[in-house]
């Protein structure tokens, strides 16, 4: 029997790691929500680390801002949250959970 996982897959951090192992594993599709909860860590990772600031990453975080009508932007190098931008991130969020809900769901059947 080969297991699904190389070492290799297991390196990365926190929502990379999951999502590699729910994909490889149990068969979870890549979904657009995937490459967004990708994108919300990283931009956690701005703000926690880098004070809000986006140098490197700023166009791997184009479509969160672009989805987030106007509640997540950038001005100069900072990102700015307006009112609504918390709902937005829960939404992702919720999303992701909703679709490993359903996979573990469909795979008892």
């Amino acid at each position: 029997m080969k297991f699904p996982l190389k070492y290799k897959d297991i390196n990365g951090t926190g929502i990379e790691r999951c999502n590699t192992i729910l994909k490889k594993i149990f068969g979870m599709v890549h979904s657009e929500n995937m490459k967004l909860l990708n994108q919300l860590a990283r931009l956690r990772n701005a703000c926690i680390h880098n004070n809000a600031i986006i140098t490197n990453d700023k166009d791997k975080l184009n479509s969160l801002t672009s989805l987030s009508n106007g509640t997540l932007y950038f001005q100069n190098d900072e990102v700015i949250f307006q009112k609504g931008s918390l709902d937005f991130i829960i939404s992702i969020i919720k999303e992701h959970f909703e679709n490993i809900e359903l996979l573990f769901s469909s795979s008892k059947r």
